[in-house]
């Protein structure tokens, strides 16, 4: 409809204010439609990936255009009321333009760095060095522009990608963005001020950042401070993600709290083979450890002489399976996948005796890209 009536076409016989209204919706038309296109798996839309080039509306609040201007107005520097819908629009441009360099595994991570890095550096330009956190839509927009950010390096280093030795050693980095991303998310569920934006922060919540976090937490030194931090955040995520702790009818939701066990397994195994000592499981894992016995009927960590549970010996971890007496889960399991996943090339940076799924490791990279192929964001809503 958007095309029939030639929004995306310019116009020279139309007034000032049409031409902004008609990019301003023009562009919400874009988005709407690519990410309609994401939730049906499909290919973005036919429009954008023709190569045309289609301008953002300007910077400019409602009442510096009228229908009755005759000249262009100027943008304002710094953010206007069209700040959130600008940085979305700036994105979605950026991504159809350099989305499958930053997916393509022959583009190396330099390149990828630089196009991220040029484009962080425009935003922040003429955007997000101006945000005022004490505004709401200002906190949003800027909170979901870094966010963005992070989850488009993580494309970029993500493991399943590198063939070469080009990014090894970078799980750090890694980590400290989907940190990054899971903190983000808990700030807006968190922050009273964001209470009108939760409807956004449910349709977008980045499960996969979640997901990454828990596996490179099981390889990283679980003395550094950023670990630390990431579980603190595990706990606040299931706080404010009920659904992804109580709901019994999805696998995904499942295969995450299993991995969440695992990586808190691997997590104190790490502790003391670093000389640290074994902590206490917060809350949200003797919950996870309750629900998990009830749902899979069986013992899923082992009470240790010193009182504490969730740590056990190497060749124990190898022998502990999680969850394999749920043949319904895993027969579901296999719908998902479509069939059984090779595993990743990526997996061998990550300590032995994992818990094996349908032929898989549960902290193969591989098998949860393709888990999460079926995963829509809004499920978790409350």
């Amino acid at each position: 409809m958007g095309q029939s009536l030639r929004l995306h076409q310019y116009e020279s016989n139309i007034s000032v204010f049409d031409m902004q209204m008609r990019r301003r919706l023009w562009w919400q038309i874009l988005l709407i439609d690519g990410r309609a296109a994401q939730l049906a798996h499909s290919p973005g839309p036919i429009i954008l990936s023709s190569g045309l080039e289609f301008t953002l509306p300007s910077n400019l609040n409602d009442a510096d255009i009228s229908p009755s201007m005759t000249e262009q107005p100027i943008p304002h520097e710094g953010p206007t009321e069209m700040l959130f819908c600008l940085l979305r629009y700036e994105l979605g441009k950026f991504l159809n333009e350099q989305g499958s360099s930053l997916h393509s595994p022959s583009v190396s991570t330099v390149e990828k760095d630089r196009l991220i890095d040029k484009f962080e550096k425009h935003i922040e330009g003429l955007y997000l060095r101006f945000c005022d956190p004490a505004l709401p839509l200002h906190l949003m927009a800027s909170g979901g522009a870094r966010s963005a950010i992070c989850k488009m390096r993580l494309m970029a280093h993500h493991p399943s990608q590198q063939h070469d030795t080009e990014d090894s050693g970078r799980t750090g980095d890694v980590l400290n963005w989907s940190v990054k991303m899971v903190e983000y998310d808990v700030l807006g569920q968190s922050t009273e001020l964001l209470r009108n934006f939760s409807w956004h922060l449910n349709a977008y919540f980045q499960l996969d950042a979640f997901v990454f976090m828990l596996i490179v937490l099981q390889s990283e030194n679980p003395g550094l401070p950023l670990v630390d931090k990431a579980w603190d955040l595990v706990s606040e995520t299931y706080k404010y993600r009920q659904s992804l702790l109580m709901d019994e009818s999805r696998v995904l939701h499942k295969q995450v709290r299993k991995l969440t066990l695992k990586s808190w397994e691997v997590y104190q195994l790490n502790r003391v083979r670093h000389g640290l000592s074994v902590c206490a499981a917060p809350p949200i894992i003797q919950q996870l450890l309750g629900l998990t016995a009830d749902e899979f009927g069986e013992a899923s960590s082992r009470r240790q002489p010193n009182g504490k549970e969730g740590v056990q010996s190497q060749a124990d971890m190898g022998t502990n399976k999680i969850g394999h007496g749920d043949d319904d889960a895993n027969n579901d399991l296999m719908v998902y996948l479509g069939s059984s996943v090779a595993s990743s090339s990526y997996s061998g940076s990550m300590p032995s005796g994992w818990d094996s799924v349908l032929g898989s490791d549960i902290s193969d990279w591989e098998y949860w890209d393709r888990l999460l192929r079926d995963y829509h964001p809004g499920e978790l809503a409350e």
